[in-house]
């Protein structure tokens, strides 16, 4: 038997890498990034 780890960087960036995003809801869509990738 073998074992696997697979771990990731991810990296999203914007055009000229303009704030696009209020930071208020950065938490919210980083809560949300991390659930879809454990539920994977």
């Amino acid at each position: 038997m073998s074992a696997v780890t697979a771990i990731y960087h991810i990296v999203i960036n914007t055009h000229s890498r303009e704030l696009t995003l209020p930071l208020a809801s950065s938490d919210q869509l980083y809560r949300y990034i991390a659930r879809v990738v454990q539920n994977t």
